[in-house]
Order: structure tokens, then C-alpha cells, then sequence
């Protein structure tokens, strides 16, 4: 797994275009197509919560006759986790009910 996909998985199910995603990566001094490291897991969440507080900005979002709305308040709950997370630990099982 690349940190380009880390951080799409990270993200799921709020997306944002690759080339933002390679800069927020960048930023923090890992290049796109590297194979993802335990290591490198701050760095990846730290352009994570960059890339969700993004998307807070976004709240409604159309695309060719499709319209995406997010909630701000799920995206700060998964900003808050993420910048709470032990990285020696196993990842929980997430609850995806709310993107059905």
C-alpha cells in the first residue's frame, strides 16, 4: 500500500482529488508513491486532518448532476479520533452506518 491509498483509506468515505492529496502528503515530507510505514503514521494522520478540515469548508459539493453533502460534525468527530490515535495500537472497527 502506497501513502497515497493510506491516506484515501484514512479518508474513506470523504474523498478529495489526488493531486491536493499528494500536496497535503508532501507537506509533511512523504512522497505519494512510497510504500506506507507504521513509521510514517503521524506524518500520514497530520495530512489527514489537513485534508478533513478541507472538507469542513466543503459542506455541499455537485459534480455533473450529483450533489454530495457532508456533515461537518462527523467530519470533526473523525478529525478529533485521528488526532487522538495511538499508533501501537490495533486499528477498531469503525461504524460505516452513517454513509448508508
Amino acid at each position: 500500500m502506497t501513502n497515497l491509498e493510506a491516506i484515501k483509506a484514512k479518508m474513506f468515505p470523504y474523498e478529495l482529488p489526488e493531486d491536493t492529496l499528494e500536496f497535503l502528503l508532501d507537506e509533511q515530507e512523504l512522497t505519494a508513491s512510497d510504500a506506507y510505514s507504521r513509521d510514517n503514521h503521524p506524518s500520514l494522520i497530520k495530512a489527514v486532518v489537513a485534508a478533513l478540515y478541507q472538507l469542513i469548508t466543503l459542506v455541499k459539493e455537485k459534480d455533473n448532476g450529483s450533489e454530495m453533502q457532508y456533515d461537518p460534525d462527523q467530519i470533526l468527530a473523525l478529525i478529533k479520533r485521528y488526532e487522538n490515535e495511538d499508533p501501537t495500537k490495533k486499528p477498531q472497527n469503525r461504524d460505516m452506518t452513517h454513509i448508508w
